[in-house]
C-alpha cells in the first residue's frame, strides 16, 4: 500500500431534477403574473395617494377678509402662520376665532419671546478693537499710579514724557 494512490470522490451528488407537467407550469406562471400584477396595482395606487398629498400642501389657503384683517391687526410673523393654520384646522374654526383663542396667543407669546430673547441679551462676541491711549492721558495714568504693563505703552510713556520737559 505505499505506492498506492487512494482517489477520493469529492463530486457531489446532482439534485433530483423536478419534472413539472405543463398545467403545473402553467398554473405557476399564472400566479407568478397575478402576484406581479397586485404589486403594479399597489404601486399605481401609492403613486395616486402622494400626488394627491402634494396637490392639498400646494392648494392656497382661502382667506375671508375678516381673516385678512385679524392676521394684520394681530401681528403674526410668517413664520407663525403655519401654525395658526394648522391650530384653526385642528379646533375646526376660522382663522379669526384661532388667533384670539387663550392657547394660540400663549403659543405666539412664546415664539416671539424666543426671537426677541437673542437681541435682549447680545448673545454675539463683541469684539472691540485695539485702542490706543494718547499721550496725555499714559502721562495722567502714571502720575496717578497706574503704569502700563506692555513694553510699547511704557515707551510711549517715556516718550511724551521727554515731550512735555
Amino acid at each position: 500500500m505505499d505506492n498506492e494512490e487512494v482517489v477520493v470522490d469529492t463530486l457531489t451528488p446532482q439534485e433530483e431534477v423536478v419534472e413539472e407537467s405543463a398545467e403545473e407550469l402553467k398554473a405557476r406562471l399564472a400566479k407568478a403574473e397575478e402576484v406581479a400584477n397586485n404589486y403594479k396595482i399597489r404601486a399605481e395606487k401609492a403613486e395616486a395617494r402622494a400626488k394627491e398629498e402634494k396637490e392639498e400642501v400646494k392648494s392656497p389657503l382661502n382667506l375671508s377678509a375678516g381673516d385678512m384683517m385679524a392676521i394684520k391687526n394681530a401681528n403674526v410673523d410668517p413664520e407663525d402662520m403655519d401654525a395658526v393654520e394648522d391650530f384653526a384646522k385642528w379646533r375646526k374654526t376660522s382663522l379669526r376665532e384661532a388667533l384670539v383663542h387663550p392657547e394660540m396667543k400663549a403659543i405666539l407669546d412664546y415664539r416671539n419671546e424666543i426671537k426677541t430673547t437673542p437681541v435682549a441679551t447680545n448673545v454675539e462676541n463683541v469684539r472691540r478693537g485695539a485702542t490706543k491711549i494718547n499721550d496725555e492721558t499714559l502721562v495722567m495714568n502714571a502720575s496717578m499710579g497706574k503704569i502700563p504693563t506692555s513694553d510699547d505703552e511704557i515707551e510711549a510713556l517715556v516718550a511724551a514724557k521727554f515731550k512735555r520737559k
